[in-house]
């Protein structure tokens, strides 16, 4: 089983000012081909991408928000260390499902299945 200490992208923790659309998992979605992929299986999974994209910000926002009220004090420090791994972790779908969704647009859109 993996750990959250050897699952985190160290470059964005040393450069905090780093492009938030960019992770390794993001990276690697560089050469990804959908040629063998029937347009409506394309369509899906990128309207599956944009759900999941506008799900994960959605639990992201409530979270900070609950991190912010006055119980946010009572969490121990272990519990804190485990949710912002957690949120790091979280943080690097929302570029791959970003890039994913406009790579899936791109070729739709060479197929002329989308305008």
């Amino acid at each position: 089983m993996a750990t959250a200490d050897t699952n985190t992208n160290h470059y964005l923790d040393s450069h905090p000012s780093a492009d938030i659309y960019f992770s390794d998992m993001s990276a690697a979605l560089v050469d990804i081909n959908f040629n063998d992929m029937e347009s409506i299986n394309c369509q899906f999974l990128m309207h599956s991408c944009d759900e999941a994209r506008a799900g994960l910000y959605h639990c992201l926002s409530f979270l900070g928000d609950v991190l912010t009220k006055e119980h946010a004090e009572e969490l121990s420090p272990a519990n804190l260390h485990q949710i912002g791994h957690t949120l790091s972790s979280i943080s690097q779908l929302v570029p791959a499902l970003t890039d994913l969704s406009s790579y899936l647009k791109m070729d739709l859109m060479k197929r002329g299945v989308m305008c």
